[in-house]
């Protein structure tokens, strides 16, 4: 059940309050997350502090949480640990956003409403790996392990193993002198 944070909010009433939140949203009311996500329970601690600069509502958004993801490595379930915190501006029109300094994110709403879990979700899509992937190799599960102890193996026996050229005796084949 929703605590507000899902109900469209003037961002202009908000910024010249200087409202802030400190919420713990569950993931399964963070819209656009992937399904599975709503299934593992967890949440997603967010600060937001709204503000005016440069003429536009901003908002600061942080958040912190884990969510479940598979390891693209092993294909085995692990935890990928969010921190992360951006400026975002929002904005009306498509050329108010082209005016946003380049460090900001923009969020535009041409009613200049938005919803507290729809920034927080879009911060949380910001903060995820494109590959996620456990930190080191060896926290893996097995797929991990049998795939990378051959392709180690192999790498060693190619250092040791002797130098080939396979077109050593091209030249006399080819019956020309060295270049000199």
């Amino acid at each position: 059940m929703s605590a507000g944070w899902t109900i469209p909010r003037n961002v202009a009433n908000l910024a010249a309050a200087r409202a802030e939140f400190n919420l713990a949203v569950p993931f399964e009311e963070l819209p656009g997350l992937p399904a599975e996500w709503a299934s593992a329970s967890g949440t997603v601690h967010a600060t937001l502090r709204f503000a005016r600069e440069q003429g536009l509502p901003v908002v600061d958004v942080a958040i912190q949480g884990s969510v479940p993801m598979t390891c693209q490595r092993c294909l085995e379930p692990m935890t990928q640990e969010l921190a992360s915190s951006s400026r975002v501006a929002v904005v009306a029109t498509s050329a108010q956003a082209d005016a946003v300094p380049a460090e900001w994110e923009t969020v535009l709403s041409s009613a200049g409403e938005v919803t507290l879990a729809g920034l927080i979700a879009e911060e949380v899509l910001l903060s995820l790996p494109v590959v996620p992937r456990h930190l080191v190799a060896r926290d893996c599960g097995s797929l991990a392990t049998e795939l990378l102890e051959p392709a180690a193996e192999a790498a060693a026996a190619a250092e040791v193993s002797e130098t080939q050229r396979p077109f050593a005796d091209l030249r006399a084949l080819l019956g020309k002198a060295p270049p000199r």
